[in-house]
């Protein structure tokens, strides 16, 4: 491939060209032939060197074009049938337009990206609201200490549960089991803590005993699908767990908590399944300062006095 050296190379060469010969041209006029003689040897002398200089330039340049050239690098633009480089402002022009390209073709693969991501986004269904979130089992939100004790010698006695077990969420085995999957006696336990079904399956439960098929019935697969979980994840140990089922509640988004909640985890207590100890007493307080609030709210608006006109 033929191609010229870059445009500061050559100009220095032929400035040092220019420049010895137009010192030799400056010389006085000297009627001695011999002077005269003398002086014509030296330019020639002069302008022979700065060609070897010219030469010397080309052939490195040569080199380093051949090795470029070797390494895909892109060749300095040139004029067809011509060994003249093209001027700077033009090659620069040259470089932007094929930058300006390059960032177009990046842009468009990047929007169409975007576009396939809003795509499945958008065929996903709209998580439906879960009747069983407003159905809170107040005994199970209850401390060990503040169940009778008949109700700490049946639920002791059918479900399993001791103090510990009680006050601390998910350390008892039987609340890794459905509803469906309790025994009569368990069922009966529960009954009498007043706990239903509904109730058991989503606060006490959320949903781990159910298989895909069952979270389909009851619609909740939607939310767990839109968390990262699949039929395979769900139900076999040796397919590997989305993140999220090792994520804190303070690591979810705002996107991941609203699901989690129709899940009926309604604080950051449940998902991260802290002792009732810690918050249960706080959380109480907190609901009815905002249920006090709520009814004074409606007591102001009935009473308000109508206006005549």
């Amino acid at each position: 491939m033929n191609a010229s050296p870059p445009i500061q190379y050559r100009w220095s060469s032929l400035l040092i060209a220019l420049a010895i010969i137009s010192s030799s041209l400056t010389l006085a006029e000297d009627t001695d032939d011999r002077i005269i003689q003398q002086q014509r040897q030296q330019q020639q002398r002069n302008v022979a060197a700065a060609n070897d200089v010219v030469a010397q330039n080309e052939d490195n340049l040569a080199k380093l074009i051949s090795s470029r050239d070797s390494n895909n690098e892109p060749s300095y633009p040139q004029r067809p049938n011509s060994n003249i480089q093209i001027d700077l402002e033009e090659y620069l022009s040259i470089i932007m337009d094929n930058t300006t390209s390059s960032l177009t073709e990046h842009t468009m693969l990047t929007e169409k990206k975007e576009e396939e991501d809003n795509i499945v986004v958008e065929t996903l269904p709209e998580p439906p609201k879960n009747p069983a979130v407003n159905q809170l089992p107040e005994k199970r939100f209850s401390l060990w200490s503040e169940l009778t004790k008949h109700e700490q010698d049946t639920t002791s006695r059918l479900l399993h549960y001791n103090e510990n077990t009680w006050d601390n969420p998910m350390t008892n085995p039987v609340e890794m089991l459905s509803f469906n999957e309790l025994t009569i006696k368990m069922k009966s336990g529960l009954s009498v803590l007043r706990i239903t079904q509904p109730e058991w399956d989503c606060h006490v439960n959320h949903y781990y005993g159910y298989k895909w098929d069952e979270l389909m019935k009851v619609g909740v697969h939607v939310h767990l699908a839109m968390l990262g979980w699949t039929k395979e994840s769900w139900e076999f140990g040796n397919v590997t767990k989305p993140d999220i089922e090792w994520m804190t509640w303070e690591e979810l988004s705002e996107r991941q908590k609203l699901i989690a909640r129709e899940l009926c985890y309604f604080n950051e207590e449940t998902w991260d399944e802290w002792p009732l100890s810690m918050w249960l007493v706080e959380w109480r307080k907190m609901k009815e300062r905002k249920g006090s609030t709520t009814t004074t709210s409606t007591t102001m608006t009935s009473s308000s006095p109508k206006v005549v006109q």
